[in-house]
């Protein structure tokens, strides 16, 4: 995993969800690019990241929310499946948002792009972030690309 070199790091690891394991890809039909990371410093085009192969798995990752407007872009891929997208902000008014989309009903696979706009009531708060594949065939992948926080 690649960060922001010269910050403290805002974006949680991922964190698996169900019961299969994470792979490696490196097809991604969009490329990323960055500079001033660690460990990797600069890259462009970059088209590697994770993917999960069975139904009802995914990836979950956090950030810290404040009171401050704060903008998360969680990348994404799915192939012969749904994304289910669910974002939860903690605290005394939680706030949850749930979409499903993002699908491709074949092997061609299909990017998006989740943009979450927020501002916590109250310091000290989190909002969580899921994305799983479900399909009916478990033949599908669920790939997590990237996450930028501003």
């Amino acid at each position: 995993m690649t960060r922001k070199q010269g910050v403290t790091a805002q974006i949680s690891g991922y964190t698996l969800l169900g019961n299969s394991t994470v792979n490696n890809y490196g097809n991604n039909a969009i490329g990323f690019s960055w500079r001033d990371g660690i460990p990797i410093t600069a890259v462009r085009q970059a088209t590697f990241g994770i993917a999960t192969y069975n139904g009802n798995d995914g990836f979950q990752i956090s950030v810290p929310a404040s009171t401050t407007q704060q903008t998360l872009r969680v990348y994404v891929g799915i192939s012969a499946a749904t994304c289910r997208f669910t974002a939860s902000l903690s605290g005394n008014a939680p706030m949850s948002y749930t979409d499903t989309s993002l699908q491709s009903p074949n092997f061609n696979a299909d990017n998006g792009v989740y943009t979450l706009t927020f501002r916590a009531a109250t310091a000290n708060q989190t909002l969580t972030v899921s994305v799983i594949e479900f399909n009916n065939l478990n033949a599908g992948m669920m790939t997590l690309q990237a996450a930028t926080l501003q």
